[in-house]
């Protein structure tokens, strides 16, 4: 379920909301850091490792030990940056947009 709403969250009306400077670091960050979030993400290209990032950031950030979080930041932290700053984006647009509702 994470992974889907990985998908829901990197993406809006199909275009992904990445900006170019996002898209270009993800793919740094991807070259850069040690291997995929999961096989999934590996075999399914981005598009699958940005969702399976989603869900590994989402399991983390639920996780009542700090320490799991710092792990996950250590392990990826340029897919990590990246996916805090687009769901920043995506809530700072839903709150405007509940704003002029």
């Amino acid at each position: 379920l994470l992974h889907e709403a990985g998908h829901l969250a990197a993406r809006r009306e199909g275009e992904i909301t990445l900006t170019a400077s996002q898209q270009a670091r993800y793919t740094k960050a991807m070259r850069l850091e040690p291997g995929t979030v999961s096989g999934y993400g590996e075999e399914g290209g981005q598009s699958e490792d940005i969702a399976e990032t989603i869900a590994l950031y989402y399991s983390a950030k639920s996780n009542p030990d700090p320490s799991v979080m710092r792990s996950v930041r250590a392990l990826y932290p340029g897919r990590i940056a990246v996916i805090e700053e687009l769901l920043e984006s995506e809530k700072t647009r839903l709150q405007a947009r509940r704003g002029t509702n």
